[in-house]
């Protein structure tokens, strides 16, 4: 029996539930049995021996069909009716359908026919040709600037109804923050954000609903942090909507919807109906404002602006403020390289305060802040919860930590003159009102302060900026504005006299500790071979060792036991103790060793220009080091790379840059992939010599 009989007779395999996925193995089945002006219904479920006859030829010709419009498309069409992710797609929810989902293709006897080679290299010709601009035109969006970002809050704020000054900006700030898709915003539910017990002044919710969350390890407590810009805080447009929010909907189960409905397949219709609501208000509310169309300052290949352009925003504008892609990725739940995780792994907890919360502080207008009461105000939580935000109160009892930072941040922007212009005014005078601040009370009673984020033996710790460090903050900030204004060649020399000094100051540091280690490592040895020379002991040492004792000795012996003896204790003087460090031979250093395991170019730059550990650098080693036994051979072959790198640098480009252009010519960042190809430069006559060896045209730095 064949393995397609036998799989044909497993009883094991049911076909899936799929709706989503179930019109393109209806669209490929009416394209195979050549019913493409009658397509079968969506809702059709073929058997499996039908689905079991698919062979990797045909979903070839099926996706040509779809791009060229020809299954046997040539060489010089294009494909100009879909995109190459278009297809990807396709072939991805076929393959759900597959008896033999799981089983790579294989000639003679089966498997998942969409995961057949010819079929990645079809989709591949097609993104190569809308690379070149011969097949469909891109249609994503691209990210807010940052006036443009603004500009949605403001123009949104500007209308009267309670949605467009409170409820969408608030889904604004949310997703932005968290850096979430809106259709993730909308499923939140009022009871989500809940208060911290180790950081009071700060807020936590989870992403329960995103596409790459699918268990509870992928998706650990996130922090919201206060702004210092007002216009952007997302506790300050939290606290005023989720009173308000909640004055109107007291039992509300959602935080942006109260429709409940479920549809066929049991999800829930509100939010998807509140995404559908917020994308066609902001269009006719903002997109097609003039006031927004005028920002459009930038000359570029682009399609516009989208719901999508706010995560795009926020996730740009964390990378640009200093942190890594692993970092975006963690707060925003995205998904990495092919076979990342999104979190890290399930034996491992998937909590990273540190992470969330950097992050979350580079996404705050004016730096992360909290909201604290002035010093001797008579204010107490009582007042707070009662008059400032008694419908969240009155939801929220037991989260007292909750209802604290709402209530400051609420009660800051009441007593602003700005932000309490977008209130209500009678809760507005009412508050006023009631506040007993006492006489000496200046400004607003509510201030904010600014937070410094730091790692502290891998925990987070959050410390208030005194007045001094906000200053310093403020200098840092002013130098880095003139230095964006600065020539492109003055940064590069500033930097790279930067460098200099530090490579300078770190060899000279490891220098004096080599040095140090070497002259304690021989006073050692002496101490030990002396004991081993005068009896074992330090006290028998210096008895055999006292003046007069060795004149006595030298009469009694005579001048020929005398010269025996000296030759003796210079026998014993070369005699190495086994259990000490051996003494350095042939002027080799003990340090002049190479590290085993180089993995990337940076590490083999390292280990060139200061060492690895308590090696010694690369470009120090003697002759006689580089030819030690232990050493020559791989000292040998990375010195084809070091000679590549100190070319390049020496031709003006820096040791990243160096790297770059290398891994990009040699299409690896591997040193043993890149040394083996420089080796077999080495016998094309054609190249020409660069120093000592030749090179790869690509790497001239002045190829004229």
């Amino acid at each position: 029996m064949t393995s397609t009989a036998a799989a044909i007779e497993d009883d094991s395999w049911v076909y899936p539930d799929r709706p989503k996925y179930q019109h393109y193995v209806a669209n490929l089945m009416s394209f195979l049995h050549g019913r493409i002006d009658d397509p079968y219904p969506k809702t059709i479920q073929h058997s499996k021996q039908e689905l079991l006859e698919i062979k990797p030829s045909d979903i070839k010709r099926w996706l040509a069909f779809r791009a060229h419009g020809d299954p046997y498309p040539k060489e010089s069409d294009n494909p100009t009716m879909e995109r190459s992710a278009s297809l990807l797609k396709a072939k991805h929810a076929v393959s759900v359908f597959m008896p033999n989902r799981h089983v790579k293709w294989m000639e003679g006897i089966g498997g998942n026919p969409t995961q057949h080679v010819s079929i990645t290299q079809f989709i591949g010709d097609v993104e190569r040709k809308e690379t070149r601009g011969q097949g469909v035109k891109a249609n994503d969006k691209r990210a807010y600037r940052e006036a443009e970002f603004f500009m949605v809050l403001q123009l949104f704020r500007e209308e009267e109804d309670f949605d467009h000054r409170w409820k969408y900006p608030t889904m604004t700030l949310w997703s932005h923050h968290l850096i979430h898709r809106l259709d993730d915003s909308c499923h939140f539910k009022v009871n989500d954000p809940h208060g911290c017990h180790a950081w009071p002044f700060a807020l936590m919710t989870k992403t329960k609903w995103s596409k790459n969350v699918k268990t509870q390890q992928q998706c650990p407590d996130q922090i919201i942090l206060g702004s210092g810009e007002w216009k952007s805080c997302t506790v300050m447009a939290l606290a005023n909507y989720l009173e308000m929010w909640l004055g109107m909907n007291p039992n509300a189960l959602h935080l942006f919807t109260t429709d409940e409905r479920l549809g066929k397949n049991g999800q829930p219709l509100g939010p998807l109906n509140v995404n559908k609501q917020y994308a066609n208000r902001i269009k006719t509310v903002v997109w097609n404002k003039e006031a927004f169309k005028d920002l459009e300052d930038e000359v570029g290949e682009h399609n516009g602006v989208g719901t999508c352009s706010n995560r795009k925003h926020a996730a740009d504008r964390a990378d640009k403020q200093g942190a890594q892609l692993h970092q975006v990725e963690h707060r925003g739940r995205w998904t990495g390289e092919k076979g990342g995780r999104v979190v890290k792994k399930h034996c491992i907890s998937s909590d990273d305060p540190y992470t969330d919360a950097y992050v979350a502080s580079l996404l705050c207008d004016g730096g992360p802040m909290r909201y604290k009461l002035q010093e001797g105000l008579d204010v107490n939580d009582n007042w707070l919860c009662t008059e400032v935000i008694p419908n969240v109160k009155e939801r929220f009892g037991t989260d007292l930590r909750l209802c604290h930072v709402l209530a400051l941040a609420r009660l800051w922007s009441v007593f602003d003159d700005n932000a309490s212009q977008l209130l209500p005014e009678v809760d507005v005078a009412r508050i006023r009102h009631s506040f007993q601040g006492g006489p000496d009370l200046v400004g607003n009673p509510v201030l904010k302060t600014s937070l410094e984020i730091l790692r502290v033996g891998g925990r987070l710790q959050t410390i208030d900026a005194s007045a001094q460090q906000q200053q310093q903050q403020g200098a840092a900030a002013a130098a880095a504005q003139m230095l964006r204004g600065a020539d492109t060649t003055q940064l590069l020399a500033y930097i790279q006299r930067m460098e200099t000094r530090h490579d300078q100051q770190l060899q000279a540091i490891r220098s004096e500790q080599l040095a140090f280690r070497q002259w304690a490592a021989e006073q050692f040895q002496l101490v030990i071979s002396n004991q081993r020379r005068f009896g074992g002991t330090i006290q028998q040492s210096m008895s055999r060792g006292h003046p007069q004792h060795q004149q006595r000795r030298r009469r009694h012996a005579g001048a020929q036991h005398e010269q025996q003896l000296q030759e003796q204790q210079q026998q014993q003087q070369r005699i190495v103790n086994p259990r000490a460090a051996p003494l350095p031979q042939r002027n080799v250093d003990r340090n002049a060793k190479l590290h085993p395991r180089i993995q990337t170019l940076s590490d083999l730059w390292e280990e060139y220009q200061f060492g690895i550990g308590d090696n010694k650098p690369a470009k120090s080693f003697s002759s006689q080091e580089k030819n030690a036994k232990k050493t020559k051979q791989t000292h040998y072959r990375r010195s084809k790379v070091w000679k590549l790198q100190c070319y390049l640098i020496n031709a003006g480009y820096s040791i990243f840059e160096a790297n770059a252009r290398i891994a990009d010519v040699y299409n690896s960042t591997k040193p043993t992939s890149i040394i083996l190809q420089i080796t077999r430069d080495q016998k094309n006559q054609s190249y020409n010599f660069v120093g000592s060896q030749r090179i790869y045209p690509r790497l001239y730095a002045n190829p004229n």
